[in-house]
């Protein structure tokens, strides 16, 4: 379905009231509302539904709220047919594609200048109670604008997705050999730090290769939705056409370890897609931190393809290279400040070098532009150390009892914050020792424990990189000799800037000395 603006200039002006024509001011509007209504009485019971009414009219200018659920019909002669029946000659119109909402609210505009649409024509489009839920804060609607193929191109570099976006947007901008089709081949899955803006651009490249017959797209926020499944029902009707975004930022989910669609995302979602795939073209955005959900979605909706879209990284040089590029558009001078807080051989993706650059920005503006403002403290430099922030630490104090565990937790990332802020103050950092060893009787909730201090890590800030690096005896010691040591070397080589975490130590005591089992341990000190 699409809806539209149009802006049209009629042959005569409208006539207006006065004190010596008042029956004819009224005769004259009374016919009109009432052709009005029965152009869109006519015009309802058509395969292909739609209606049409007069928002506001000024002399000889007049605009008109249309809505269509044929989305390849020519909308500018059916203005023209609108005008024809109702005894108005239009010379002139332009138009404008808008939302459902932008449709809705035009309509009482119309009683400002007495036309008086009638309301009730809407019922058998099954809109009246989507259009509240409009206002529900689950959904947006948004216009796209057409982009040509070196500005799309442009977008996948500056976030850093070429691998996998730049080559999806040369097929889209590739014309097909068969001519305008109906259809949608691929649907899209957008994991990144910036999957908003990719998913903007992936519609607006989508919308100027013809491949969407409708600019129109619909954002549905999954984090917050609370609805009925009627009105998802009658939200996917409407959208028929056109493109929703499954927001899937934000989702939570109950077992981090092992997360499936079924528990983040409602089953109807699934059973409507799989309905609407050849007629909705959907596109689903993830962040990077959330639950491990694109494969998840894939896997449950197998009978669709997917194009994958994900983050690239960069690092050393090439993260420079970034940073420099950066300072080139904001008009600002590079240093090695800046270059300085990317940590070598340490893979950094766009938005992490965004932030750095904003982070030493803000601090150059207010010691070296703006010198008078440098003894200025922000809040967060105030409140940094006492927060611990993320979601792993709240999940750390929900577990019942480990009190020494938590206090322990939580007294090394205070610490290691606060030597943070001393540092990036020009004082002395005081670096201690941040091993830790897990000790209890088997279902003490060790290995539970030890995955949270690692994402309480990287949700702080404290290491560089922050994953999870997990290995047992099987990964450390070789079969033969001389391989233990060098399986040791690569394990730490992976897990730089990381957590390594070894679970289950104590298998690497062996009965007797000189053993592999030794030979990893003392590879590890």
């Amino acid at each position: 379905m699409r809806c539209y603006r149009a802006r049209c200039i009629l042959e005569e002006s409208i006539i207006r009231r006065t004190r010596d024509n008042e029956e004819e001011y009224d005769a004259f509007f009374d016919e009109k509302n009432q052709l009005i209504n029965e152009f869109n009485e006519m015009a309802r019971t058509m395969p292909n539904r739609s209606c049409a009414f007069i928002s506001s009219a000024v002399k000889d200018q007049a605009t008109i709220g249309v809505m269509m659920t044929d989305i390849e019909a020519d909308v500018k002669a059916y203005v023209k047919n609108f005008f024809s029946f109702i005894k108005l000659e239009c010379v002139d119109i332009s138009f404008e594609e808008i939302t459902v909402e932008t449709f809705k609210r035009m309509i009482p505009n119309g009683y400002h200048d007495n036309f008086k649409f009638d309301e009730d024509l809407l019922n058998d489009y099954e809109l009246d109670d989507l259009f509240s839920n409009y206002r529900r804060s689950y959904i947006s609607e948004n216009i796209t604008k057409p982009i040509d193929k070196k500005d799309a191109l442009a977008v996948a570099k500056k976030y850093l997705c070429s691998d996998t976006f730049e080559p999806e947007l040369k097929r889209i901008f590739r014309k097909n050999s068969v001519g305008v089709t109906k259809g949608i081949p691929v649907h899209y899955l957008v994991q990144s730090d910036n999957a908003h803006r990719l998913a903007d651009t992936l519609v607006s490249s989508l919308y100027s290769n013809n491949r969407l017959g409708c600019a129109r797209y619909t954002v549905l926020d999954l984090y917050n939705l609370s609805s009925r499944s009627s009105d998802i029902r009658e939200l996917f009707r409407v959208c028929s056409g056109s493109t929703i975004i499954m927001n899937c930022c934000g989702l939570k989910c109950m077992n981090s370890d092992n997360c499936t669609a079924d528990e983040t995302i409602p089953d109807i979602f699934f059973d409507l897609i799989n309905g609407y795939k050849n007629e909705i073209q959907f596109i689903f955005t993830f962040s990077n931190d959330g639950p491990s959900l694109p494969d998840a979605v894939e896997e449950k909706l197998g009978a669709i393809t997917f194009v994958k879209l994900a983050d690239d990284t960069v690092e050393n040089e090439d993260a420079h290279k970034y940073l420099r590029k950066l300072c080139r558009e904001e008009n600002t001078s590079c240093d090695k400040d800046l270059l300085s807080l990317c940590a070598k051989d340490t893979p950094y993706r766009a938005s992490e070098l965004m932030g750095m650059y904003d982070t030493w920005y803000s601090n150059v503006l207010k010691t070296k532009i703006y010198p008078q403002y440098s003894n200025f403290k922000k809040l967060y430099d105030r409140e940094e150390a006492k927060e611990i922030k993320g979601s792993a630490y709240s999940e750390l104090q929900e577990l019942i009892g480990l009190d020494s565990a938590k206090s322990v937790i939580e007294k090394a990332i205070t610490y290691s914050k606060a030597q943070k802020i001393f540092a990036d103050k020009g004082m002395k950092e005081s670096r201690t020792a941040m091993h830790m060893v897990f000790t209890g009787n088997p279902g003490t909730a060790k290995t539970t424990v030890a995955r949270l201090f690692a994402r309480i890590l990287k949700e702080n800030g404290v290491l560089s990189k922050g994953d999870l690096i997990e290995c047992g005896r099987s990964d450390l010691v070789g079969k033969y000799v001389g391989w233990t040591a060098v399986q040791v070397k690569n394990m730490f080589k992976k897990a730089k800037g990381s957590v390594l975490f070894i679970d289950e130590a104590y298998s690497l005591c062996d009965d007797r000395s000189g053993s592999y089992g030794d030979e990893a341990i003392n590879t590890i000190v």
